[in-house]
């Protein structure tokens, strides 16, 4: 779990323009505000829309976050999150990764968390079902989430079905994130439904055999 009470960013980004390019506004570790309020540390991204610095999305190229995806069973990343109500709008999420050969991948359904100022529970699958293949290499989807190279978490409303889905959208706001975490499920009948495995007390709205959204549809908890 990334929780960023280290005070670091654990390697998320945002990433910059073109060389000599900065990004004017990348990710920062706050020390209190999080979820469980006072003293616990969260990501804030702020993006303005313009530019380098723009869009809103984080992303990782080390740590938990690349590798083996199909070995280690991962098939949903749980995440926290809160968009300040200064934004222009609500957060239309997805998540997108990349293989060794370039493959890339993307959430086809978006996942839309309200602009108030509220933290939100939102869970971001990785099933093949789920998601869209954008370009990139020739691999299949078992063999890219075999070898992650590469994982985003970012605002976009619509695709294109062109390699442009690899980037986020422009988004006038500031967004925190927290509690990111790698989950394995196992999905039934065409719904997800929880092993014992995390029926405890970290996750207290996963509770076992309990179904909380469809494959290729909106998935979230509050």
């Amino acid at each position: 779990v990334d929780d960023f009470e280290d005070g670091t960013t654990q390697g998320w980004q945002e990433g910059a323009g073109l060389p000599g390019t900065p990004n004017p506004n990348p990710p920062t570790n706050v020390a209190s505000g999080g979820p469980d309020g006072a003293d616990d540390n969260y990501l804030e991204n702020v993006s303005d829309g313009v530019g380098v610095g723009g869009r809103q999305i984080i992303f990782n190229t080390g740590g938990n976050w690349t590798g083996d995806f199909i070995t280690a069973g991962i098939n949903l990343v749980r995440v926290v999150v809160r968009v300040d109500p200064s934004s222009e709008g609500p957060l239309d999420l997805r998540i997108a990764f990349q293989g060794t050969d370039g493959a890339r991948f993307i959430s086809t359904e978006s996942i839309s968390v309200p602009d108030d100022g509220v933290w939100h529970v939102v869970y971001l699958p990785l099933f093949e079902v789920s998601m869209s293949r954008i370009g990139g290499g020739l691999t299949t989807f078992s063999s890219a989430a075999s070898g992650v190279t590469a994982l985003r978490i970012m605002h976009r409303p619509l695709l294109t079905n062109t390699l442009d889905d690899w980037t986020a959208v422009d988004f006038n706001g500031t967004v925190g994130y927290d509690d990111i975490s790698a989950l394995s499920i196992v999905p039934f009948s065409g719904w997800i439904w929880l092993t014992e495995t995390f029926n405890t007390p970290a996750f207290p709205e996963l509770d076992e055999g309990k179904c909380f959204g469809d494959r290729k549809s909106v998935v979230f908890g509050e």
